[in-house]
Parts: structure tokens; sequence; C-alpha cells
């Protein structure tokens, strides 16, 4: 059965996982906080290009058409970042608020992204693996933004538990249903040997992308807590001009 839907594994998984969070987060968070989180995924997507890095020496996924880069790793992108933010949405309920407008936002995108990229392309170049510069990068990355904005410790403190138990069960589920599919990742490298079920990577991914990526998100979208006092209402960027 495996061999069969083996070219389309990676594709069935993204797109569940993308379609699923879309649904949990209209359904369970109020409006606003579905509007960030589901924002937070679209922030996410331009990430898939980095995949050709972890490419070879990490894991090897089937792409429908054997792509480098496909639908697979947008969908994939995608479905981590809004989950790494839905966590942190429902510890914190109502009292984030953005504050950023569509432009100020798409600025601090190219500028934090900017940030982010260079300490990753510089490991590569110094001859790390793709999954080591992406832990230097978070290792430099976060706590700048914790000095920026200290409250947003919190956020860490949240995404961390929170993304790492959901993207644990994320990458566990597949592989449980189909053990084969574990092929796809590398076993000659350390992060490609499994723990609990799932390649060590995942969950060393999931711990930094967790810490990471609610800082991201509420840098971007200038996201700040609510005084005491204040009604508790987000306001999403599109609807500030």
């Amino acid at each position: 059965m495996y061999e069969s839907l083996a070219p389309y594994l990676y594709l069935l998984v993204s797109v569940f996982y993308s379609l699923a969070i879309v649904l949990l987060s209209l359904v369970t968070l109020p409006r606003p906080g579905a509007r960030l989180t589901l924002l937070s995924g679209v922030i996410a997507i331009p990430g898939a290009l980095l995949t050709i890095f972890f490419e070879g020496n990490y894991w090897n996924p089937t792409r429908l058409g054997g792509l480098s880069i496909g639908i697979e790793d947008v969908a994939t992108n995608f479905a981590a970042g809004a989950l790494a933010w839905y966590g942190v949405a429902l510890v914190t309920g109502s009292r984030l608020r953005v504050f950023g407008t569509r432009g100020e936002s798409i600025r601090r995108f190219v500028i934090l992204s900017s940030v982010c990229l260079a300490p990753f392309l510089v490991g590569i170049w110094l001859g790390l693996d793709a999954m080591s510069a992406w832990l230097v990068t978070c290792a430099i990355t976060v706590p700048l933004l914790w000095l920026r904005r200290p409250w947003m410790l919190r956020l860490t403190a949240i995404g961390v538990p929170a993304f790492t138990l959901m993207w644990y069960a994320a990458a566990r589920l597949p592989l449980w249903l189909f053990p084969e599919a574990a092929r796809g990742w590398s076993t000659e490298v350390p992060w490609g040997s499994q723990v609990a079920g799932v390649p060590v990577g995942e969950l060393v991914y999931a711990v930094s992308f967790g810490a990471l990526w609610p800082l991201f998100t509420a840098t971007v979208c200038d996201t700040r807590r609510l005084t005491s006092g204040e009604t508790a209402t987000i306001q999403s960027p599109e609807r500030r001009s």
C-alpha cells in the first residue's frame, strides 16, 4: 500500500494538515485570533524556498512530479506557521492586538527575514548542515527579539511546548500509519535517527520553530499585549489603511 501512495503521501499529509489547521482555527478561535493564526501560516510560506538546503543531507521526500520544491513544501510551511501561532492564540485568548498596517508588516517581514537568513546562509557557507545552520539562526534571532520586546519571552514559553507537542503528533501519525515513510529521512546523519517514533530532527525543529515563529509573527504584525482595562480585541492589519 505504501508503494502505491509514496508519490502522493507528502502531498496528502501536507494538504490535510493545512486544511485541518484552517478548520480548527475557524471553529475554536474568535475570528480575529483565527485570522492572525492563518496569517502566521501565510507569512511562513516563503520558508519553503529553504527546503533545498535540507534536501539530501536530512531528508529526501517524494514530491508530485519529482520537483525540488513543490506545493507540498508550501502547504507544510503554511501548516507549521499556523500551528505555531495557534497554540499561542489558545492560551492568550484575546489579550493580544495587532497594530501593524499592511505596508508596515511587509517592511518588517523583509527586514526580519533578512536578519534570519543571514546567519543561516553564513552557516551553510561555513559547511554546517542545514539543521545546524537553522539552530544557529534561532539561537541568534530569538534572544535579539526578546531584547527588543521582553514581554515576547512569554510567546516562546507558550510556543515551545505547544508547537512541539502538535508537531510531534503531526509527524508521528503518518509514520505510524506508514512506517516505510521513514525512508524519506537520511539515517546516515544524526538528525535522521528516530526518537519516540519520529526523526530527532523533527523534534529539534519543533522546539526551535516553536521558540522563534511566534516572535517572528508578533514582530511582523506589530502585535502587542493589551494593558489592563483595555478592550480585549484583535485588529487585523488588513482592516487598517
